[in-house]
């Protein structure tokens, strides 16, 4: 049985909301030498992989906006889209910027800007078509804790499951 498969007919996976793809980054120590490279790519060169295998911030952007766009055009009232932080915090920056198309220079800055500011278990609220639409970042996991690359199976710690029950 597949562990990730949701058990209740109301809630929906999807990979288009998972984490960034770091490629040979993922589980490996997340340091400040490699955040400033990634956050170069960013705010630079968005369409250069933010690892040598991994996807670029346009293809993140290509991945997430879209989805994030079809919720806020079609979700029922008090839908929860529940992601990453590096997901997190672009769907933050694309409803704070007037949820553009496509990110100019200075937006790109400033999501790089904002990279460690959000907390396990933060939230904000999308006015959706239908009413509000809530975006949670998950509860801390292992990778969390041990200051890697985020992996998209990482599992949550005990702190992490207790701080999901707490954002429910």
């Amino acid at each position: 049985m597949d562990n990730h498969k949701p058990k209740y007919k109301n809630i929906e996976a999807t990979d288009a909301l998972k984490t960034f793809d770091f490629g040979s980054l993922e589980g490996q120590k997340q340091t400040k030498e490699r955040n400033e490279y990634i956050h170069h790519n960013i705010v630079n060169n968005p369409d250069k992989r933010m690892s040598h295998e991994g996807e670029s911030w346009n293809q993140a952007v290509d991945r997430v906006v879209p989805t994030v766009q079809n919720l806020v055009d079609n979700a029922p009232a008090h839908t929860v889209a529940l992601t990453h932080n590096s997901v997190f915090g672009l769907i933050k920056l694309w409803n704070d910027e007037g949820r553009p198309s496509e990110f100019s220079k200075d937006q790109r800055e400033k999501y790089t800007k904002q990279d460690g500011s959000f907390k396990t278990g933060d939230h904000f609220v999308i006015e959706g078509a239908n009413g509000p639409i809530y975006v949670v970042r998950h509860g801390e996991t292992t990778d969390n804790k041990d200051g890697n690359f985020r992996r998209a199976d990482a599992e949550l710690t005990d702190k992490g499951i207790k701080q999901a029950q707490a954002v429910g």
